[in-house]
């Protein structure tokens, strides 16, 4: 796909001169130019540029999550997840 590693992979394969190299990406041709809001990703996540993924149902933990899954959002589009990217950090602890 066409996400950060997968365009970095691509580039670096067509280097080549012998190797052709086609990228193939699932999303919409542009993604909405609100996505360059950092504050505003989180409202994409559940939009035409997210796939939705569920886990299994947990046994062990998730008690307070609908029907015990975890629900991931992976950008589809071209930049992959970094389109949906809060652009959020923790520091570590210094210990």
């Amino acid at each position: 796909g066409g996400g950060s590693a997968g365009a970095t992979l691509a580039g670096r394969l067509s280097e080549e001169s012998c190797v052709s190299v086609l990228l193939l990406e699932a999303g919409t041709g542009k993604p909405p130019l609100l996505s360059d809001v950092p504050s505003l990703a989180r409202s994409f996540m559940f939009s035409n540029i997210a796939w939705q993924f569920k886990t299994v149902p947990q046994t062990h933990t998730g008690s307070a999550l609908i029907n015990r899954q975890v629900l991931y959002s992976l950008g589809k589009g071209l930049g992959g997840s970094s389109l949906l990217n809060q652009m959020l950090y923790v520091r570590g602890n210094h210990k």
